[in-house]
């Protein structure tokens, strides 16, 4: 198996059909639509974002001999990155921001007092930060690849965290069932590649440890990829973080944002009251067996 075939298979049409589901979902709840329309086009622009931010750092593990791709596997090479490896970084942030969207607003939150959110926060930064210092005191090469991730890619977790782990927190049932699934899918993506060849990690450069016969740090890379993306879907879904956002904007920008977002808060609520309205009265009428007046003359004006 080849590389794109590969990515056809686990990402492209996978990323395909969750963006039909996604437009079904749009067209049979109306009620979701505002959030809906704030959230798609940023997991849209995750696309560029995700292969932009990755392949700098895909770059330089190639160019040390980290990651090592067979010629006959690719189909080319772009600034000494196989084409498929950007196809990746942009398939997963796609593939993964869609996942998101199909559960945003089916799941309940949860209240987290502040302090025990901030408890949190400090809690896991200061992990994060420790295990850094701690694998780069080490000076082995086997940590190279498993620095280079939290180098790169961990400074945008810290700031996610610094920013909104209250709202996170808040919406844990969402975090688990976007991020587990999607990790597990890629997880199989990457077994595949494993057996088939399709790359394979320097073992000098790698701590050699080696779940289900995968290298640790594929799983880690994985894992960090998704949890940035879903990140980023929360924080658009969470009335608190996108006010906090628009504070750091220009003030005419923000205000135009919040203008924008009270309209559609009230017209989902309109749209919410109808559809009550029209239930009520089809209730009624269940009932009593007559037909309302109102519901006659909308038929009338429908017809």
């Amino acid at each position: 198996m080849s590389y794109v075939v590969l990515l056809l298979l686990f990402l492209v049409v996978p990323t395909l059909l969750l963006g039909t589901a996604v437009a079904r979902r749009v067209a049979h709840e109306p009620a979701l639509r505002p959030a809906l329309r704030r959230t798609l086009p940023v997991v849209v622009l995750l696309v560029p974002v995700s292969a932009g931010w990755s392949a700098p750092w895909d770059q330089w593990m190639i160019d040390r001999g980290i990651f090592v791709y067979p010629p006959e596997k690719v189909v080319g090479w772009i600034a000494r990155i196989p084409v498929e490896d950007l196809l990746l970084f942009a398939c997963q942030g796609l593939f993964v921001g869609l996942w998101a969207l199909l559960f945003v607003g089916r799941l309940p939150s949860s209240d987290i007092r502040p302090d025990r959110a901030r408890a949190a926060m400090l809690s896991t930064v200061g992990l994060i930060v420790a295990v850094t210092v701690a694998i780069a005191s080490s000076g082995s090469p086997h940590a190279t690849y498993t620095m280079s991730i939290l180098v790169w890619f961990g400074p945008l977790i810290l700031v996610q965290l610094v920013a909104g782990t209250g709202a996170l927190l808040a919406r844990w049932r969402l975090w688990l069932v976007t991020i587990v699934p999607a990790t597990l899918w890629l997880w199989l993506l990457e077994l595949v590649a494993i057996r088939q060849d399709i790359w394979w990690i320097d073992p000098a450069r790698s701590v050699g440890w080696r779940p289900f016969g995968l290298p640790a740090e594929d799983l880690l890379i994985f894992l960090v990829g998704n949890v940035l993306v879903v990140h980023t879907v929360l924080f658009l879904d969470d009335p608190a973080m996108r006010a906090r956002a628009a504070g750091w904007l220009p003030r005419r920008v923000s205000q135009e944002i919040r203008a924008r977002g009270d309209r559609r808060d009230r017209s989902d609520r309109r749209g919410r009251g109808d559809q009550r309205d029209r239930r009520d009265r089809s209730e009624r009428q269940e009932r009593s067996g007559r037909s309302d007046p109102r519901d006659q003359r909308e038929r009338e004006e429908t017809r």
